[in-house]
């Protein structure tokens, strides 16, 4: 795991060592450069390393062969060492054990091909001097990030926003064409970054800058996977478990407790330690953890998390780290929580943590996909569900979740019904926020294009599609670079592509029983727990949002709100509406408000936008007051 920045310029060469340092806690093990001469153009490679496999300096980055290739990559090929003996075979030498080498020897060998070869996860961009081009690919679920943009002198790219930021000439801009996406989701769809001309190379993609003809043309290197032959869920969960449990430095496993973790625990036996983040009033569900720890032989330490006496002001540091820290607009709070377990992990020794994530993407594991096949029933109800909507915001568990619901409900267009499973905000209160009746309208437009493309027929089918672009993307994104931000590599064994593979083969009534999802993980999970603790409702790492909210207080945010930037993007009207909703105790809009604050410290952090000013400037402060 590392970080990755470069460029191809026409006006000579960029601040290659300002990018590197924006993106030095990537790699703090090591960096480099690559800046060769007499090129038609200025060209420039440099890396950030975090040595995981061969951690001598002979495989720091980057790596060359001769003066023809250079490679910078960030990620990890799990098989490696099948793929080296194969070109071992073939008469390649090789002069380190780091599956850097294998990459840059396959694409000698196999050109564009080798991407598909490669089971893992990366980020990368290899220049081939002779053919006068730059290639920059992504792996297939796009669990390694790799940003670009192209202007006037060239293009560059780089793994995070920061460091893009840093090679170009002008100041990285928020766009303001996705703050509808935005705000309806939570996140952009891939390839979109949330920055005007700023794109992500799509999970399964890749990008050839050809430098001598002066042009960039975009490749898909991912073709569908076959279905595994003659191997059980079981020997494909233990093999990827295996595979990625790999390396030569300490490896451990964030562990909830949920089905998720705890089947990879019980892949792995007493052979990891496990890291479960705890929060105040949860104590049932930690102990639920430490259970299903000692059942399963994994040493667990338990970390306090968010404790109760954290103050408004470090509440509100917190918020803003986690604005600063997703570079593109991700409102997801459980990136707190990845981080600060993840800064636990790095001060015990550890490197490379395993984690669950991806399970309820590839298994159906979220409740709204329950939903999803009970639509037609909820139609019909639809009624009934508006009626009862003050009777169902009682009840704890449903207290965030009904608008949401009746909205679902209500609505026949399946992209917006879905997209209200998704968000906290409906289209109305984005539209309301924008002040544009129409404001939603291109993003439902695209996503009915790209479902169009898809062979996708059953709602459930087209949400699962959808989420691998959407809600697994914007995942793995948090999850990167809340782990990054303290050197820390997190490996995802339950999205190995034989996995992929098997559930994309398997039929939706496999993988869903009647009220749950995950059937086959929890089939696996019953040999070795008992039925409760297999079928517990879901556990994850989200923080007790509501009580930050609560503690920072109605006056506190509208004064924010209204101060800040977002007051020139969104109705100040509105926003008190929804802060008056929840402190008055009508409604629970701690989401909503928690989306509102994240986007006001994101465009903060980020400066300059194409701002529409607002012309309603009424006082949220004395309203709330």
């Amino acid at each position: 795991m590392c970080g990755i920045a470069g460029y191809i310029s026409s006006q000579g060469h960029r601040n290659l060592q300002a990018s590197l340092e924006a993106i030095q806690h990537r790699g703090p093990d090591a960096s480099g450069v690559w800046i060769p001469e007499n090129l038609p153009c200025a060209v420039g490679l440099g890396h950030v390393r975090l040595s995981i496999l061969d951690t001598g300096t002979r495989a720091n980055q980057p790596f060359c062969f001769g003066d023809s290739l250079a490679l910078v990559f960030n990620g990890e090929i799990y098989n490696h060492a099948s793929l080296r003996e194969e070109l071992q075979a073939k008469g390649y030498t090789f002069t380190t054990h780091s599956d850097t080498e294998v990459v840059l020897h396959a694409w000698r060998e196999f050109g564009r091909e080798c991407f598909s070869r490669f089971d893992g996860m990366f980020a990368l961009a290899l220049t081939d001097n002779e053919k006068g081009i730059t290639v920059l690919a992504r792996d297939r679920l796009g669990i390694k990030p790799l940003y670009w943009r192209e202007d006037a002198s060239g293009w560059q790219f780089c793994s995070e926003i920061k460091g893009l930021g840093a090679l170009s000439s002008t100041r990285l801009q928020p766009d303001s064409a996705f703050f509808a996406e935005f705000l309806l989701n939570g996140f952009l769809y891939e390839p979109h970054s949330g920055f005007i001309g700023v794109e992500k190379v799509p999970p399964g993609h890749g990008l050839t800058i050809d430098w001598k003809h002066w042009k960039a043309t975009p490749f898909t290197w991912a073709q569908p996977l076959n279905a595994p032959e003659g191997e059980s869920l079981e020997e494909l969960v233990d093999a990827a478990a295996r595979l990625q449990s790999e390396a030569d430095v300490p490896v451990g496993l964030f562990f909830s407790g949920g089905v998720d973790s705890s089947v990879l625990a019980a892949s792995l036996g007493g052979r990891l330690k496990g890291f479960c983040a705890t929060y105040p009033g949860r104590e049932a569900e930690a102990a639920t953890a430490k259970d299903i720890a000692e059942r399963l032989h994994l040493p667990l330490e338990m970390a306090e998390m968010c404790a109760e006496s954290r103050s408004p002001e470090d509440i509100l540091e917190a918020f803003r780290a986690v604005a600063a820290g997703t570079g593109e607009p991700i409102s997801d709070f459980t990136f707190l929580a990845t981080a600060e377990l993840s800064a636990l992990a790095r001060a015990r020794g550890f490197k490379v943590m395993l984690s669950g994530m991806g399970a309820d993407e590839l298994f159906a594991g979220y409740p709204r996909y329950l939903m999803l096949r009970l639509r037609p029933l909820l139609r019909a109800l639809s009624p009934l569900l508006r009626a009862s909507a003050s009777w169902l915001r009682k009840h704890p568990s449903l207290a965030r979740k009904t608008d949401r619901l009746i909205r679902f409900a209500a609505e026949a267009d399946f992209v917006k019904a879905y997209t209200q499973l998704i968000g906290y905000l409906g289209p109305e209160e984005v539209n309301a926020l924008l002040q544009n009746p129409h404001a939603c309208e291109s993003f439902w437009a695209r996503m009915r294009q790209y479902l169009r493309a898809l062979t996708a027929k059953t709602d459930l089918e087209k949400a699962l599609a959808l989420d691998l672009t959407g809600f697994l993307a914007h995942n793995l994104t948090v999850t990167d670079m809340a782990s990054m931000q303290h050197a820390v590599e997190i490996r995802v064994p339950l999205l190995a592509d034989s996995l992929l593979a098997y559930a994309q083969s398997a039929k939706v009534s496999t993988l869903m029983g009647f009220r749950r999802g995950k059937q086959p993980l929890r089939a696996l999970l019953a040999k070795k727990l008992p039925h409760l603790l297999v079928n517990q409702p879901k556990a994850g790492f989200n923080p007790p949002l509501d009580a930050s909210i609560n503690a920072l207080g109605e006056a506190r945010i509208a004064a924010i709100l209204q101060k800040g930037p977002v007051s020139r993007v969104c109705c100040l009207s509105v926003m008190q509406s929804i802060l008056s909703a929840h402190f008055s105790g009508k409604r629970n809009e701690t989401c909503k408000i928690w989306q509102l604050l994240y986007f006001n410290f994101w465009l903060e952090h980020h400066g300059a936008f194409d701002e529409r000013v607002n012309p309603q400037k009424s006082d949220m402060v004395e309203s709330a007051a």
